[in-house]
C-alpha cells in the first residue's frame, strides 16, 4: 500500500489527509502532502511519525521502506 492507496482506502480527499495531518500536529496544506503523495517531496521523519500516529492500523515501514 503506498500513500495514495491508504488515503483512497479511508475515503479521504487530499485536503483531508492535510487536515487530519495538521490536527494531529504536522502542519501541512494540501499542496505539501500532494507532492508528498506524488513523490515529488520526500516525507520528514516527523511526517511519517504524524502519520504513523493518525493511521495506527498502517504500517508504515512497508509503505515506504519495504520493510
Amino acid at each position: 500500500m503506498n500513500l495514495k492507496e491508504l488515503r483512497l482506502s479511508k475515503n479521504l480527499t487530499q485536503h483531508e489527509m492535510s487536515e487530519i495531518l495538521t490536527k494531529n500536529g504536522y502542519s501541512i496544506k494540501q499542496t505539501g502532502y500532494s507532492r508528498i503523495e506524488n513523490g515529488k517531496r520526500v516525507p520528514t521523519y516527523d511526517f511519517l511519525k504524524i502519520l504513523q500516529k493518525s493511521f495506527q492500523d498502517v504500517n508504515i515501514g512497508k509503505m515506504f521502506f519495504d520493510e
